[in-house]
């Protein structure tokens, strides 16, 4: 059996630690100074692969996107039954386009990736007509909008429990 060490128990340390020890059987070690201070908590909590202003797809996106997927369930059952509802705060993301070059990018990726991405209709979501200068409303329907303190939580506990 080996000894891993892993430094943080955010996003990605807890992921590791869980997937570690799980699944291959490992002494897990996690180091993390407990004060909830790191990018991981006070990040937004938006779930999704298409990154920064061009909304280029991240390297292995949609493979993330599904272990993502796998790790927010796993979260839910480990996490307090009153609490298991509320690590995904919403499903669906949308992206406006603000100028050409996004809409441009996101149009191709609505073509590339019509599973994922798909233009709506902006009227449907602009009640107050705040949305007259955005070029067009982007729906990655497999986005989530998730606690971070709980869905993190819940991974603690898989992990300690596992």
């Amino acid at each position: 059996m080996s000894k891993i060490h892993v430094i943080g128990a955010g996003l990605s340390g807890m992921a590791a630690a869980y997937f570690c020890k799980k699944q291959l059987s490992n002494r897990v070690y996690l180091y993390d100074p407990g004060d909830k201070k790191g990018a991981s908590f006070v990040g937004a909590g938006l779930l999704h692969p298409f990154v920064g202003p061009k909304a280029l797809l991240s390297e292995k996106g949609m493979e993330s996107m599904e272990v993502t997927a796998l790790l927010l369930e796993v979260a839910k059952q480990a996490q307090q039954q009153d609490n298991r509802e509320k690590i995904i705060l919403g499903r669906g993301l949308y992206r406006l386009a603000m100028n050409e070059f996004q809409k441009n990018m996101l149009d191709r990726w609505c073509r590339r990736y019509g599973s994922y991405v798909e233009k709506v209709d902006s009227t449907t979501l602009d009640k107050q007509g705040t949305l007259k200068n955005v070029l067009g409303v982007y729906k990655i329907k497999e986005g989530r909008s998730i606690n971070m303190e709980l869905y993190l939580e819940g991974l603690k506990n898989a992990f300690l429990d596992s």
